[in-house]
């Protein structure tokens, strides 16, 4: 983790909180990573978005922190156990990212269009689908699933 050269960006608007400036560390986006050291970054709490691996670096703001879950430790409440039972029918299926299909793509331009409709993800793009889930940062390609 020594030889990774981190760059930090410019105040810019918040995409969480109205009126408020964020600032993003990120690596070098050029440099490939292992997954071992993805693994690790994450536990800082870094993001991946296709090639960019990148945090929040707002000071006085804590407010979009990622969270880790233990699944060791994970219980399902009520609501989750019973969306559990009514997709028990689903199929999980990981896939290298490099084999996303049309069907993946729908999912994706479905997702953005109901959730983010009123973002700078919105309108969704093929190409801006493969740079945020098909792209990779690390030296192998990640799972996909569906």
């Amino acid at each position: 983790m020594k030889d990774i050269q981190y760059y930090i960006t410019p105040p810019h608007q918040c995409s969480y909180i109205e009126g408020r400036a964020a600032r993003m560390v990120f690596l070098d986006p050029v440099k490939r990573i292992d997954t071992v050291t993805l693994s690790e970054l994450s536990r800082q709490g870094f993001r991946r978005s296709g090639d960019f691996v990148y945090r929040p670096e707002c000071h006085h703001c804590r407010q979009c922190l990622s969270a880790r879950i233990n699944v060791q430790r994970f219980v399902a409440n009520s609501s989750q156990k019973k969306a559990i039972k009514s997709n028990r029918d689903l199929r999980l299926e990981m896939r290298e990212t490099h084999h996303a299909t049309d069907v993946h793509y729908q999912l994706y331009e479905r997702y953005i269009r109901l959730r983010h409709a009123d973002g700078d993800m919105y309108p969704p793009s093929r190409e801006q689908f493969e740079k945020f889930l098909v792209d990779s940062c690390t030296s192998r390609k990640t799972g996909l699933a569906l």
